[in-house]
């Protein structure tokens, strides 16, 4: 699996353990909500792992490097703005706000939330990847 962090327990991934601390106090610093239904949390993670991969260029790199990178951050860049789209459909995208609002939701709503699609997902910030700067190197480097 390459670096992974524990999560009550679990080893997760370093790119997929902010969608599993939702507990956690400090938990908007590293990560946020985003409204993004055509993918899923999964795949979220994928590309995150990816773009930020790519945005890890040493200065001598050659020109096509640097385009990935500045590709990368623009990805990046488009994944942050959709948190905007959360705010305009569920009032919030800050992970804390929505799991103090879940023990309030009626059961029989989140059984029914099977049936219809949803789109937030949580996206690791920067601040998380600057945290596990080393974890994540070690990740990128063990799955090339």
């Amino acid at each position: 699996m390459g670096a992974s962090v524990s999560v009550s327990g679990a080893k997760l991934c370093i790119v997929c353990a902010p969608a599993f601390c939702v507990d956690e106090p400090d938990t908007d610093k590293v990560s946020t909500l985003i409204w993004l239904p055509q993918i899923d949390q999964g795949f979220v993670n994928r590309l995150l792992r990816s773009a930020y991969q790519a945005r890890y260029v040493p200065a001598s790199s050659p020109p096509e490097a640097v385009e990935r990178a500045s590709r990368a951050y623009d990805t990046l860049t488009e994944l942050e703005n959709l948190r905007s789209v959360a705010k305009q459909i569920i009032g919030t995208d800050r992970v804390s706000v929505l799991r103090k609002l879940i023990p309030n939701i009626p059961q029989h709503d989140l059984f029914f939330r099977l049936k219809r699609v949803s789109g937030l997902r949580v996206l690791p910030l920067g601040p998380w990847f600057d945290l596990h700067g080393e974890d994540f190197r070690a990740l990128i480097t063990s799955r090339k």
